[in-house]
């Protein structure tokens, strides 16, 4: 795994009461510096899965949180349609994540912990030859508030890269994740298209709208 050092971006929308990264961000593999500011930070530390709450998206589907796997704290249990997803930290992996490597791990743990410019780059698990995806870069590019049922919820943001398996540079998968700084739950997932004149496309795929207890 790779942490590479990103220089501190200017204008950044702030994070109400954030804190700054704690020990386990300090501990990665190679250090990542940003100038000190208090409203960069991270999360103190990832909230763990929610539990008896319900998550209704702009398309008028409900997500319900079940919390965690009985074999993993980290891995968290969402159901919708009768169906059952499992993801890393509660919004990484296409749904079915199993354990993942402990550097894939520890880099996304250290990226939503850390300051705003911590990247990290890992290589992701090849089922088979034809996996079209080597790697993926994970980068904290800001704190920002998106508002949910009318009240500003503050979140990390994340830009998520995935880079082609056989070498061709123009050939990447990006979207951005807003994550909820006190559920950890992705309130907005865009899918980012570079188009090569240089425009850029973005395609809101989740927007949650409202968060409720879920009902028994």
């Amino acid at each position: 795994m790779r942490i590479q050092t990103f220089a501190a971006v200017s204008s950044l929308m702030s994070l109400a009461a954030c804190q700054t990264p704690n020990s386990v961000a300090n501990q990665a593999a190679e250090a990542v510096h940003v100038a000190p500011a208090i409203d960069r930070g991270g999360l103190a530390a990832v909230p763990a899965c929610p539990s008896g709450v319900t998550a209704v998206l702009s398309s008028g589907a409900a997500v319900h949180f079940k919390g965690p796997t009985e074999k993993d704290p980290a891995v968290c249990v969402q159901t919708s349609n009768g169906k059952s997803y499992r993801y890393y930290l509660n919004f990484w992996g296409d749904g079915h994540f199993r354990r993942g490597t402990p550097d894939q791990r520890h880099a996304l743990r250290s990226v939503v912990e850390g300051p705003v410019g911590t990247a990290v780059r890992f290589d992701l698990p090849r089922r088979s030859h034809l996996a079209l995806w080597k790697s993926a870069s994970v980068t904290h590019v800001a704190n920002a508030h998106l508002v949910v049922a009318g009240r500003p919820r503050p979140t990390v943001k994340l830009r998520i890269v995935k880079h082609d398996a056989f070498g061709r540079p123009g050939v990447t998968a990006e979207s951005l994740c807003w994550i909820d700084g006190v559920t950890g739950i992705p309130l907005k997932k865009e899918v980012v298209v570079r188009m090569a004149d240089g425009d850029v496309e973005r395609t809101t795929t989740w927007r949650v709208v409202a968060l409720r207890p879920t009902l028994s």
